[in-house]
């Protein structure tokens, strides 16, 4: 018992050491000026929401440097989104959206984000970072660390 109690703060050490990615860390590679062309909707899915892309898009970049987050509700817990290239209007969509279940059966879950009582994303104009806050194994809160490349997501930890 007691060699397991002087064990367990060396276990816990990287979990507790391990950085937390910030916005900083991922600075925008080059920033958009004029003005953004008109969103190249062509997906049906996305024609449902051609007033949302299209109006999100005219505002302008608001993500990496030249991109637009577009997002907007679809009920409870669900939230849609594309992004949206202000340089050439073409359209991008977020990764098969899954956090980890902790679980052998299930290793990944849905993207839910009733659980969470803030904004579901987080992002910055000068940032490719995207910090999404999702619901995981029994509705706890759970944080995605995503880097967007300029065409795909990689994730982070």
């Amino acid at each position: 018992m007691c060699r397991l109690v002087r064990l367990l703060p060396l276990l816990a050490l990287p979990v507790i050491g391990q950085k937390v990615p910030q916005f900083a860390d991922y600075p925008a590679s080059q920033a958009f000026k004029g003005k953004p062309a008109a969103a190249k909707i062509e997906r049906a899915p996305d024609r449902m929401f051609r007033t949302r892309i299209r109006e999100a898009a005219a505002a302008g970049p608001n993500f990496a440097g030249k991109f637009t987050i577009a997002q907007w509700g679809c009920g409870a817990g669900c939230v849609h989104t594309v992004i949206v290239d202000a340089s050439n209007g073409a359209l991008y969509h977020l990764p098969s959206a899954e956090v980890p279940c902790e679980s052998a059966n299930q290793p990944t879950c849905p993207l839910n984000v009733s659980c969470q009582s803030g904004e579901p994303f987080e992002f910055k104009r000068d940032s490719q970072l995207l910090i999404i806050h999702a619901c995981g194994k029994d509705s706890k809160p759970v944080h995605v660390y995503l880097r967007w490349t300029g065409t795909k997501f990689e994730r982070l930890q």
